[in-house]
C-alpha cells in the first residue's frame, strides 16, 4: 500500500512540474532587436497546451502569428512568416528571461526578452 501511494505521489509530481514548465513561457515578453539602423522594440505573447507554443509577436511589420511552436523543457521554437520568409526562433528560459535566436538568411541575432505583463 506504501509503495503504491508512493508511485502515485511521484507520478503527480511529475505532472505537476511538466504543467509548470510550460506555463512558464505563458505571458507577454517583450525585447529588443538591434538592426542596422535603430533597435526595434518586439512584444511576443505565448500560450502552452502541453508542448505545444502559439501566440503572436507585435512586430514594426504588424501582428505575426507564431507557427511550428514547440515547447521541450526549458526551450523553445518556432517560426514567424513575414512576408515570404521564415524566420525561425530559439529560446531558452534562464533565470526568469527569455534568450531568443532568431536566424534569417544564414544570419543569426540574439536578444532577451522580459516580461511584459508583471
Amino acid at each position: 500500500m506504501i509503495f503504491k501511494r508512493t508511485v502515485i505521489s511521484i507520478f503527480f509530481l511529475f505532472v505537476l512540474m511538466a504543467s509548470a514548465d510550460a506555463q512558464r513561457w505563458d505571458g507577454r515578453w517583450k525585447g529588443e532587436m538591434q538592426t542596422p539602423q535603430d533597435p526595434v522594440e518586439i512584444l511576443f505573447e505565448f500560450q502552452t497546451d502541453g508542448k505545444t507554443l502559439t501566440g503572436a509577436a507585435a512586430t514594426p511589420a504588424g501582428i505575426i502569428p507564431l507557427t511550428d511552436g514547440v515547447v521541450d523543457g526549458n526551450k523553445i521554437t518556432f517560426t514567424l512568416k513575414i512576408d515570404n520568409f521564415d524566420i525561425e526562433h530559439t529560446g531558452y528560459y534562464i533565470r526568469s528571461e527569455i534568450r531568443l535566436t532568431t536566424k534569417f538568411e544564414g544570419e543569426e541575432k540574439e536578444f532577451i526578452l522580459k516580461r511584459a505583463d508583471r
